[in-house]
Parts: structure tokens; C-alpha cells; sequence
């Protein structure tokens, strides 16, 4: 449908992304980049379906946009402006998570493999970045502004709502818990991607870290082996890792991303178990049955994560001496 209607042409003259099912990296959306699922007996017919329907509501999602952009731009004469197609494009491409990676462009298959999403970072960012808004056609700079006035009223509203039913919001941009919902030890991200960088570059510009287990802040290079500035940007693209490259990154370390000793099997199990299925564990360990309506939000897209809460556990020293350690409580894997 979408490649019969009259404003195909104009999608392509403006590199809409149109994403298609087939090999090659750079034409599929960064969720569905490898195939290896659509090969497992038993469940690869329901992989491809979700791929299909995934990949086909997010065409016919920018195909819309585009078009609606197109017919403001009509009425209005922006039309006409040489530079409107070419930015419209740009513009609803970066907004659905398909940010531009510039000089990378050609190197999109490898980023994908190394990075986890990484159109969708380069898309958060862009937007961030005023400049982005600066470079666009005048017409589709009006409707990036809304959309991003739109964005950060219906975030702010939210959590104002959250607030007042009685769960914890996070203020502080120096700590990981910036702008999530907490209900006990749960955390829900709305943000869909903006949350991360933010608190990275607070924690850049105030040279400070707030943990979101303890509360405790944290100068940065300041005392013996603290965090600096260069170690808390490289943990940050560290938890962007694609599965595969985390887990040489984390066995050549011989310890997980929260410190925890690496275990093998349990960090493949971790690969290959779907983040929502870990996630409801999580929220039963937490809470029971009465904690997995928690977990709706994060079927329907948005990031959760519940930990904080730690047991005791007997160990012994390397003189053998036993000793009490707190540990984190298990995950799924």
C-alpha cells in the first residue's frame, strides 16, 4: 500500500526510512538485525511474524507522519523550499529512532553488531542537540519543536501523576534513578532513550555521581580509585554493547557490569532469555504475585529494572576465613 500511494516517490526522494526483511543490515530495523531466532525450530515462524509486524507498523507509522508533513507543507508553500524533503526525512526518521550516524553511514551492519541500537542513541542525541533544530527547513523545525514540547509535557505529566499516587520520581540528573518511576526496589524508564545520556552528561559537566542505592554522592576522581569522567563514559557505552560483544567485554574483565563475578553459563542464559521474561522474574522475587502488574509497562515498551535489595552470603577468603558478603538476589539465568 505503501509503495502504490502518490507520496512513495516523495518518501524516497526525502530517504524516509523504509525498512524491508532480508539480509542486509542497514535495510532492517536494529531489533530484528540478525536472523539466527528465524532459524530455531518451533518458535522462528513467531520471530518472523513479530519482525514482519513490528517492521510494517513502523513504515506505515513515518510513512504517515511524512505524509501529513507533506500536506502542511503544501498549503503553507514550504513545498517548494528545496530543502524541505530532504529535511522532513531526516526529521521523522530521527523522531522513530533512526538517527543519521553521519560518517558512519556505511559501516551501519558493524556499529549494529558492536552497539546495541545505535541509530536509536545517534536519534536521542540528535535531538538533544540544538543544532539539529537550527539546520532544518523552517516548517519542519516548527514541528520538531512541538513534538519535542509535546515530549517533555506528556514525561513531565506522567510523572507529576506517579508522584502524587505515591511513588518516588528522581530530581537528582546525577543519579541513575533521574526521572524514573520508583515503586520499592522497581524502576520504570518512560524516557525511551533520552534518560541515559541525560544523566551522563550531568554527571560530566558537575563532576559528580549520585548512586541510586545508597544516595551517596560521589566526587569523581576524587580518593582513591574513584570513577572519573573518562571511566563513567566508557561504562556508559559499555551497557550500549550488542549481547555478543558484552559478553567477551565482561568475560575478558572476569566480572558482570555490576561488578558481580562472571559466570559463563548464567551470562548466556542472559543473552538469549527476552529482558521482559527476566524482568516479571525480577518483580516476583521483589514482591510476589501483587508486584507483576509492575511489569505491564515494560511489555508495552518502556525499560524496567528492579534491583537494590541484597542478601547475605557465606564465602570464604583466600586464607579461608569465612566471611559475610551481601550479593544482589539472583536473576532468572
Amino acid at each position: 500500500s505503501i509503495k502504490v500511494d502518490p507520496y512513495y516517490k516523495l518518501a524516497r526522494e526525502g530517504d524516509l526510512a523504509l525498512t524491508s526483511l532480508g539480509g542486509q543490515f542497514r535495510k532492517g530495523e536494529e531489533l530484528f538485525q540478525s536472523q539466527l531466532a528465524e532459524k530455531i525450530p518451533g518458535i522462528k515462524y513467531f520471530v518472523k511474524a513479530t519482525r514482519r509486524a513490528y517492521e510494517g507498523f513502523a513504515n506505515k507509522y513515518r510513512f504517515d507522519i511524512f505524509k501529513s508533513l507533506v500536506d502542511n507543507a503544501k498549503n503553507t508553500g514550504d513545498f517548494n523550499d528545496p530543502r524541505f524533503l530532504k529535511n522532513a526525512g531526516e526529521f521523522v526518521n530521527t523522531i522513530t529512532g533512526r538517527g543519521s550516524l553521519g560518517k558512519f553511514e556505511k559501516q551501519a551492519g558493524v556499529l549494529s553488531t558492536t552497539l546495541f541500537s545505535p541509530r536509536l542513541l545517534a536519534s536521542r542525541i540528535q535531538l538533544m542537540n540544538p543544532q539539529f533544530y537550527l539546520k532544518l527547513q523552517p516548517m519542519v523545525r516548527k514541528e520538531a519543536i512541538k513534538s519535542l514540547i509535546a515530549f517533555i509535557a506528556g514525561t513531565t505529566t506522567i510523572l507529576g501523576a506517579a508522584k502524587l499516587a505515591g511513588a518516588d520520581v528522581g530530581t537528582d540528573m546525577t543519579n541513575s534513578d533521574f526521572a524514573k518511576i520508583k515503586v520499592g526496589n522497581t524502576r520504570i524508564d518512560i524516557m525511551g532513550g533520552f534518560q541515559q545520556p541525560l544523566v551522563l552528561l550531568a554527571r560530566i559537566l558537575t563532576g559528580k555521581m549520585t548512586s541510586s542505592t545508597t544516595g551517596k554522592e560521589m566526587i569523581l576522581g576524587e580518593g582513591y580509585k574513584s570513577a572519573t569522567r573518562f571511566d563513567i563514559a566508557l561504562r556508559f557505552f559499555e551497557s550500549k554493547e550488542a549481547p555478543v560483544i558484552s559478553f567477551f567485554t565482561s568475560l575478558a574483565k572476569g566480572q558482570t557490569a555490576i561488578g558481580q563475578p562472571f559466570n559463563i553459563p548464567v551470562e548466556v542464559l542472559n543473552r538469549l532469555t527476552p529482558m521482559f521474561i527476566g524482568d516479571l522474574y525480577d518483580l516476583y522475587k521483589e514482591g510476589g504475585l501483587s508486584a507483576l502488574p509492575l511489569g505491564i509497562p515494560a511489555f508495552f515498551g518502556t525499560g524496567a529494572q528492579t534491583y537494590g535489595k541484597q542478601i547475605p552470603n557465606l564465602e570464604t577468603t583466600p586464607t579461608g576465613k569465612p566471611t559475610i558478603k551481601l550479593k544482589p538476589i539472583p536473576g532468572l539465568s
